[in-house]
């Protein structure tokens, strides 16, 4: 997500989203992102998408302290006339830790739930096993040791292994070179993201990249393929569409 202000120019998420996180305003902000990736991914992208497609959205932990956010997220998924099969929610260890029942109910709407940054929380095994998701997502910080710090070799090979044992699917946040690749590839990675592939682009450009494959550039690392749009009289039009890579 990115905010195109009409006198700073172009604000990364770090600018503004711990703002909005203070506040009621990222309820509104992730819902109004939701609805709009819906409804436009789906009519300028999916239906013209003939390989296996899901859009994933960012949610904020703060709305497991929202009683009607799953009937929310129902809405707006009948509202868009999206199939919720190809639509993946991602949320933190922690938020997801608060609420078992509120994941099981987001699971019940057909959508899949991802837990991002995973890695950084204090998960036990029992406790992945509870949480009932879909994914695994390895936090980038662990990317960065791989090849230097055998720390991060071990742990990242366990998560993978453990998603595996678990039938869960396992996302590598964070490539951007191509020595992390070949890492992952030796670790028994499957799917990435990460500057590695691409920068954020307009929606325009989404079908074109998906069609032809991202331009990887080997000496210069670039942002993860994300759909961005400009709309000075509402900010929290950039929603994030990331389709992951296969390694």
């Amino acid at each position: 997500m990115r905010w195109e202000h009409p006198r700073h120019g172009l604000l990364l998420p770090s600018t503004f989203i711990p703002m909005a996180e203070e506040s009621s305003l990222i309820a509104e902000l992730d819902r109004w992102v939701l609805e709009h990736s819906l409804r436009e991914i789906g009519e300028a992208v999916i239906s013209d998408c003939e390989d296996a497609f899901f859009l994933s959205v960012n949610l904020s932990g703060r709305h497991f302290e929202e009683r009607d956010f799953v009937d929310a997220v129902s809405q707006i998924i009948l509202d868009t006339g999206y199939d919720p099969e190809s639509l993946q929610l991602e949320i933190t260890e922690s938020a997801a830790g608060g609420d078992l029942d509120m994941v099981r109910r987001l699971k019940a709407l057909g959508v899949k739930v991802a837990i991002d940054d995973f890695g950084t929380g204090f998960s036990s095994l029992g406790y992945v096993k509870d949480l009932d998701v879909d994914v695994l997502k390895v936090d980038k910080s662990f990317v960065l040791g791989l090849g230097a710090d055998p720390s991060s070799v071990a742990i990242v090979r366990t998560i993978i292994t453990l998603a595996e044992m678990m039938d869960l699917g396992v996302i590598i946040e964070g490539i951007e070179n191509p020595e992390q690749l070949a890492h992952l590839r030796d670790l028994g990675g499957r799917l990435v993201q990460g500057y590695y592939y691409g920068r954020p682009v307009t929606l325009e450009n989404v079908p074109e990249i998906l069609r032809d494959g991202p331009t990887i550039q080997e000496r210069s690392p670039v942002r993860t393929r994300e759909s961005t749009r400009s709309d000075e009289s509402n900010p929290v039009l950039k929603a994030a569409l990331r389709p992951y890579l296969p390694v």
